[in-house]
C-alpha cells in the first residue's frame, strides 16, 4: 500500500507553483485575509512604494469602520491588524526604515479609534498594538531621525495614552532618543508637570500620574536612581509599594543600605505592599552582608503567604541537617494553615502529595467546591496514588454543581462522576467516608428533578 505524504513544505513545493497558485486563488474568494495577504505579497514583489500604498489604503479603510465588534469579529481584526504589522517589519523595515517608521505609526494612530469599538478587556487587540510599540525601537534606530524630532513625536504620543498602548514607548525608543532626545522629552514632561491646574480634578491627576511615570522611566533608561526617587514627593516615600522600587534600584546600584533606609521608613502596617517590601528589603539585607535578618523575613513571609520560593530560598542556605528539619518544621506549619486552599495548593506542588491527600481528609468540611480552579488539578495529581482524596475533592465540585444548580458545570459535573467510578474499583476501603454507590444514590435523590443532568449520565 502507498503511504500517505505527510502535510509539509517539502510535500506541498512538489506539487507544483501552477497548482498551489489555482488553490490559493480558489481559497481566497472565500477567505478575505488570506486574499488581503495575497495582494500585500503581489505588491511587495512590484516594489516597497506600490507596498506602501496598499497597507495605507488598509489603514484609511479601518479607519472608515466604526461599528461595535463581538469577540468573533475582534479575533478577525487582530489578524487583519497583526497582517499589517509583520509585513511592515518584515517587508520594509530592512531596505526602508524610515518608510517603515512613518507606516508603524500610522498603524498605531488606529489604535485608539479601534479599541474604542470593542470591549477588549482580554487585551485580544491591543496586544497586537503594543507589540508595534515595541517594534519602533529597532525601526527608529535604523531611521535617519533625529532625537530631538523624535522627542516631540513620543511625547505627543505618551500624553494621549488613553488606552495604555504607549506605556512601554520610552524603554523602546530610549536608544533611539539618545540624550538630545532624552533631554528635550525630559523638558516637555517637565513643563507639563509644571502647567496649572485644570477645573476637573480627575484630568490633572490622571496627567500628574503619567507625567510621573514618564519621568521615572526616562532615569530607569539612564540607570539614574537619584533623578528616580527626585520623581516622589513625602507622602509617596512612605507608601511601602513605591519604598520597595527605589530600594530595588538602590540596591542594583550597590546602595543597599541606603535601600534599607528607605525601606525602613515605609513599613507596611497591614498587607497592602507587604510582598513588595518584603522582596525589596530580602535583597538588600543580603547585598549589605545581613544574612541572618533576611532568613528571618524569608520564614516570616513563608508563614504569611506560603508561597514555595520563600521556603526554597530559606532552605538553600541551611546546612543539610538543618534544611531537613526545617521543611519538616515548614510542611506541618502548612497542613495547619488557616486557608486550606492554599495549603492544599502549596503541598500539591511542593510536591508532597501524602501530605496533601491528608490535607484533604482531615479538612474536607472546609474545601468549597466551587473552588474549580485548583480542585480538579489536585484531583488528577492525586488520583493514582491516593485515590480516595481524590475522590472526596471531586464529590465537593459535583455537589456544589448540582445544590446550586450551575447547569453550565454539569458537562464538568459527569466527567468527575465518571472518574469517581474509575476510582471506585480501586478504593479498598472508604472509612467514615460514602460508598461510590451510597453517594450516587442520594445525589439522585435528592436532585432527582435535575432530569437533564441525569440524562447525560448514561
Amino acid at each position: 500500500m502507498t503511504k500517505r505524504k505527510k502535510l509539509n513544505l517539502e510535500n506541498l513545493s512538489d506539487l507544483g507553483a501552477d497548482n498551489l497558485a489555482a488553490v490559493l486563488l480558489e481559497e481566497s474568494s472565500r477567505n478575505n485575509l488570506l486574499k488581503r495577504k495575497l495582494n500585500l505579497m503581489l505588491s511587495a514583489s512590484a516594489g516597497s512604494n506600490l507596498l506602501a500604498k496598499d497597507i495605507r489604503q488598509r489603514f484609511n479603510a479601518l479607519t472608515r469602520s466604526n461599528a461595535f465588534l463581538d469577540r468573533h469579529e475582534m479575533r478577525d481584526l487582530k489578524r487583519d491588524l497583526e497582517l499589517l504589522r509583520t509585513t511592515i517589519i518584515d517587508e520594509i523595515a530592512d531596505s526602508e526604515p524610515e518608510l517603515a517608521l512613518e507606516l508603524l505609526l500610522r498603524f498605531l494612530d488606529l489604535s485608539e479609534a479601534t479599541l474604542e469599538r470593542c470591549d477588549d478587556s482580554r487585551g485580544i487587540v491591543s496586544d497586537t498594538f503594543r507589540q508595534a510599540v515595541e517594534d519602533l525601537g529597532d525601526i527608529a534606530e535604523n531611521a535617519s531621525v533625529s532625537g530631538e524630532e523624535l522627542s516631540i513625536t513620543v511625547y505627543e504620543r505618551l500624553m494621549n495614552n488613553v488606552y495604555g498602548i504607549y506605556d512601554e514607548l520610552i524603554p523602546s525608543v530610549y536608544s533611539s532618543l539618545g540624550n538630545v532626545g532624552l533631554k528635550k522629552l525630559e523638558e516637555r514632561l517637565t513643563a507639563r508637570q509644571d502647567e496649572p491646574k485644570h477645573v476637573n480634578p480627575e484630568d490633572d491627576n490622571f496627567r500628574e500620574i503619567r507625567v510621573t511615570i514618564c519621568l521615572q522611566q526616562i532615569a530607569d533608561v539612564q540607570g539614574n536612581v537619584d533623578a528616580f526617587i527626585e520623581t516622589h514627593d513625602e507622602r509617596s516615600l512612605r507608601n511601602p509599594v513605591f519604598a520597595a522600587r527605589i530600594a530595588i534600584r538602590l540596591t542594583a546600584a550597590g546602595r543597599a543600605q541606603e535601600a534599607l533606609v528607605y525601606l525602613e521608613n515605609a513599613r507596611p502596617n497591614n498587607d497592602f505592599g507587604l510582598v513588595e517590601w518584603n522582596n525589596a528589603s530580602i535583597s538588600a539585607l543580603l547585598a549589605s552582608g545581613n544574612l541572618e535578618e533576611a532568613q528571618q523575613r524569608r520564614w516570616k513571609m513563608f508563614q504569611k503567604t506560603l508561597d514555595d520560593h520563600y521556603l526554597r530560598d530559606y532552605l538553600n542556605v541551611l546546612p543539610d541537617i538543618e534544611d531537613v528539619e526545617a521543611e519538616e518544621q515548614a510542611l506541618s506549619f502548612a497542613e495547619t494553615y488557616e486557608d486550606v486552599h492554599r495549603a492544599l495548593i502549596f503541598l500539591t506542588n511542593w510536591p508532597t502529595p501524602d501530605r496533601a491527600s491528608g490535607l484533604v481528609l482531615s479538612r474536607i468540611s472546609e474545601i468549597d467546591g466551587n473552588a474549580y480552579h485548583i480542585l480538579p488539578s489536585i484531583a488528577e495529581n492525586l488520583g493514582e496514588d491516593y485515590p480516595l482524596a481524590a475522590v472526596l475533592l471531586r464529590r465537593k465540585l459535583i455537589e456544589y454543581t448540582l445544590d446550586g444548580g450551575k447547569s453550565t458545570r454539569y458537562r464538568h459535573a459527569i466527567e468527575h462522576i465518571w472518574e469517581l467510578e474509575s476510582l471506585d474499583p480501586v478504593i479498598n476501603d472508604y472509612g467514615v467516608y460514602e460508598s461510590h454507590e451510597s453517594f450516587i444514590k442520594r445525589l439522585k435523590e435528592k436532585h432527582h428533578r435535575k432530569k437533564s443532568f441525569w440524562a447525560q449520565l448514561i
